[in-house]
């Protein structure tokens, strides 16, 4: 997924986002057109974007997903 030819290959499969900014320029022209128009977020959006911090009072979410990991 760190190659930018197989993350673009995957995110015209699965229609994700990709955090991989060489795979962008490998997409298709109507997915590239789609990342302009907003369909990724852009400086903005991420600034109001919440953010779970791991610590002590997170614990619990931690301590959830592992055990349905473990299962």
């Amino acid at each position: 997924m760190l190659r930018p030819d197989i993350a673009a290959r995957n995110t015209q499969y699965v229609l994700y986002l990709t955090p991989n900014a060489d795979a962008e320029k490998l997409l298709s022209p109507d997915l590239q057109a789609l990342y302009k128009e907003g369909f990724a977020p852009d400086d903005e959006t991420y600034k109001r974007l919440e953010w779970i911090v791991r610590n002590e009072k997170t614990a619990a979410f931690t301590n959830l997903w592992t055990a349905v990991r473990g299962q």
